[in-house]
């Protein structure tokens, strides 16, 4: 049996870029306290480390060799 990982990010650099400036101009616009201000932190760092993860069985490869009894 082959398997094959496939992850994908949620967000690239930039989106998190964009996320910042957003959370930064909403903290602004809500006149966020200081402390306030830090609880968007995990928030930010969670949607950077945020990906996706799949694991697919795939089919036999061509030419593969499978000992006799396992088939």
């Amino acid at each position: 049996m082959a398997v094959r990982r496939i992850e994908e990010p949620h967000y690239t650099v930039e989106q998190i870029r964009e996320h910042v400036r957003d959370a930064r101009q909403l903290a602004a616009e809500l006149e966020l306290t200081e402390e306030e201000r830090t609880l968007l932190l995990p928030w930010i760092a969670e949607k950077l480390s945020s990906k996706q993860i799949m694991l697919e069985q795939i089919g036999q490869l061509p030419n593969m060799v499978i000992p006799k009894g396992l088939v």
